[in-house]
């Protein structure tokens, strides 16, 4: 199956760790965050570019997840916290 994904800004992180706001097509949505860690701890995705994977599940709270952010190269959401601290240096 193939996964459409969409190009979108980081906006905010939410208080529950796993969820954030993200634009995609100019619309504001709320989005997945599919790491164990928080990520803010490490790097600041403001205004970053994402890219997001639409999520298939019909009883999902989500639309999207985000499924790899822009920290000088790509990152998947769920990379080792090593990898957002070394690229943030």
């Amino acid at each position: 199956m193939e996964q459409n994904f969409k190009h979108g800004i980081f906006k905010e992180k939410l208080k529950n760790r796993f969820l954030c706001r993200v634009e995609v097509d100019g619309e504001d949505t709320l989005c997945y965050i599919p790491a164990s860690c928080r990520l803010s701890n490490f790097i600041d995705l403001t205004g970053r570019e994402v890219l997001a994977s639409p999520v298939l599940s019909s009883d999902a709270r989500t639309k999207y997840s985000v499924y790899e952010a822009w920290a000088e190269k790509l990152l998947p959401a769920n990379a080792p916290e090593e990898c957002y601290v070394l690229q943030n240096n």
